[in-house]
């Protein structure tokens, strides 16, 4: 897929946030048992897109599942620490 560059791009940043719905173990404990298999679809899909992207696991990635739910788990740079991010 050919990247189109905008030379005065309208928007300097954009801020995204997906939530879902997820499976409640218990009152505070929720997760979704595809959570894993999406990230790897994620990033197969930016690694389709751009070729190459940089993998960063956060500290919140150690975390246990059920308590995890909507914590920010993984960065995706197209260049170590750069721009965009995912």
């Amino acid at each position: 897929m050919e990247r189109n560059v905008l030379s005065n791009p309208p928007i300097v940043e954009v801020i995204f946030e997906l939530r879902w719905k997820l499976l409640e173990l218990a009152p505070m404990m929720m997760v979704d048992p595809s959570y894993k298999v999406a990230v790897g679809r994620l990033y197969d899909k930016l690694i389709e897109q751009n070729g190459h992207i940089t993998y960063e696991p956060l500290k919140t990635a150690n975390m246990p599942d059920e308590i995890s739910g909507y914590v920010i788990q993984y960065r995706f740079h197209e260049t170590k620490y750069g721009w965009p991010l995912v």
